[in-house]
């Protein structure tokens, strides 16, 4: 839950610095905690924790509950005895300490798994309590997300739909054969869950102990290729030859003319109302261990969803609204969850109807700061807001701040120096400071802005795919003591405490 004037900052955890290819949960996500607490912040904002496809977008992931193996801390398992100093050196090398390259991360932590896994059995680690009782506790996912995994590699990573038509089909004796034949291999990705959950939870324990909550994230949709669409097909609308008939997306708008058509498989809502709504209860159950606070993506597709009938030409233009029964997955979730620490990501295309599902839980929603300024009655204006609502500055959706105010005309610059009585100067503190002092309960800056980052690190362009989204990564030569202690002495100044 949502308590009072408080302040935080969005950064996942693979931006985070270390001498790797990507951030991961070590020492240096221990420090980002440490100067988090120090400067007054009580909220620390990661995107999806998932295992992403391909694309290695979090948000399009091969599992709803299965942790991304990169952000697997070397140093941790070197702690444990698990490899040695000098298999630690040897992947500590980094072409570009500012940016990840994903293959290469990809490449060096499925061999870090590989060679950890292999002592850890020959340590008969595999037999101990604390690991049986792991896989005991989480057979539910964890035993279909291995089994899924190991067969895409022994299909050399084809989508499961191209996989043999009885293993597609799940047909048992087509399964059994799987489990009895790539049993090491199962094993190994239960065993690199069980040091994810391990890390991820010691480090959450380590933010709260100082005083952090963690603010987590839930997509909407998983991706087609993924252990939840090959385990319950019905679920979700497919053909017989296990094809999506229909996908998610958004209807087209002023920035997407054909609309954005994501391909993530559209949900059968008569089949998660028939079933009592029991994913979505499973799905924020499971989040809310893992974290404090949830943030629920596209929050208007449980008022609402766009549906798009799959077309070659990738084009969300005719797609249709469909309802979904929003209130009756709430109201359940209240009953298990009754303070409800959910954020509802309320942004774009949003209707009266969403704001009532959003206000008939007291959900907090969602503002933008670099939205507020394009037009005079914009509700995100600083003086239409409201106290249940979180306040960002941007997302990892946005530009950053230097990279926004760069692309504007000198007319809005005007309008925008004249209504926050600022020169524009130093425009990524300027706006954090106006923020600061919004009446928002909630404000979250993203690093970028914090350390001054222009648009060359910049998380996400949404709709484009290229190698710069998702990728970025600061240094801590990038967090000055003047950046520390401007965020310390605004966070205090404006009771954020």
């Amino acid at each position: 839950m949502l308590e009072g004037r408080k302040s935080g900052v969005l950064c996942h955890i693979t931006s985070l610095p270390n001498e790797y290819c990507v951030g991961d949960f070590g020492p240096h996500a221990y420090n980002f905690v440490d100067f988090l607490a120090h400067s007054g912040q009580s909220y620390w904002q990661v995107l999806p924790l998932t295992q992403p496809g391909s694309s290695f977008s979090p948000y399009q992931s091969v599992s709803i509950y299965g942790l991304n193996p990169m952000m697997l801390s070397p140093d941790g398992l070197y702690k444990q005895g698990l490899i040695s100093r000098d298999f630690l050196e040897k992947i500590s090398s980094c072409e570009d300490y500012h940016k990840i390259n994903f293959n290469l991360a990809h490449k060096t932590k499925t061999e870090l798994i590989h060679h950890a896994v292999q002592h850890f059995v020959n340590m008969n680690l595999d037999k101990s309590d604390d690991y049986l009782s792991f896989v005991q506790d989480n057979d539910w996912w964890l035993k279909e997300y291995s089994r899924f995994m190991a067969i895409r590699d022994s299909y050399k990573g084809l989508p499961w739909n191209k996989w043999d038509k009885d293993v597609a089909d799940r047909k048992p004796e087509a399964l059994k054969a799987a489990d009895k034949d790539l049993a090491y291999e199962i094993k190994e990705y239960n065993i690199a869950q069980y040091w994810l959950y391990y890390q991820w939870h010691a480090l959450k324990r380590h933010a709260n102990e100082s005083g952090v909550k963690i603010i987590g994230d839930i997509p909407m949709y998983p991706d087609f290729d993924s252990v939840i669409v090959w385990r319950r097909k019905e679920m979700f609308m497919l053909d017989r030859d296990n094809n999506p008939v229909f996908v998610a997306g958004v209807p087209p708008d002023y920035f997407c003319p054909d609309g954005q058509y994501w391909g993530n498989p559209f949900y059968n809502w008569d089949y998660i109302k028939e079933t009592d709504y029991q994913y979505w209860r499973d799905r924020i159950t499971r989040a809310l261990r893992k974290f404090d606070i949830v943030r629920l993506d596209h929050f208007r597709a449980f008022s609402q969803a766009w549906r798009v009938k799959v077309n070659p030409e990738r084009s969300a233009k005719n797609g249709e609204w469909i309802d979904v029964p929003g209130y009756e997955i709430f109201m359940k979730i209240r009953d298990e969850h009754p303070d409800m620490p959910i954020i509802a990501e309320d942004l774009g295309d949003i209707d009266d109807e969403v704001r009532k599902l959003r206000d008939a839980f007291c959900l907090p929603g969602m503002s933008i700061m670099q939205f507020a300024f394009d037009s005079p009655d914009s509700l995100y204006l600083p003086h239409n807001q409201v106290k249940n609502r979180v306040l960002y500055t941007g997302t990892h959706d946005n530009n950053t701040t230097i990279g926004w105010w760069k692309t504007l005309s000198e007319e809005k610059k005007s309008y925008i120096r004249r209504y926050l009585d600022i020169d524009g100067m130093d425009i990524s503190w300027q706006m954090i400071k106006s923020a600061a002092r919004c009446v928002c309960d909630t404000v979250i800056y993203p690093i970028q802005d914090i350390v001054n980052l222009d648009e060359k690190y910049r998380m996400n362009v949404p709709g484009v795919v290229n190698d710069n989204n998702w990728a970025f990564r600061f240094t801590w030569d990038m967090v000055s003591d003047y950046y520390y202690e401007k965020l310390k002495e605004i966070t205090g100044l404006y009771y954020r405490i």
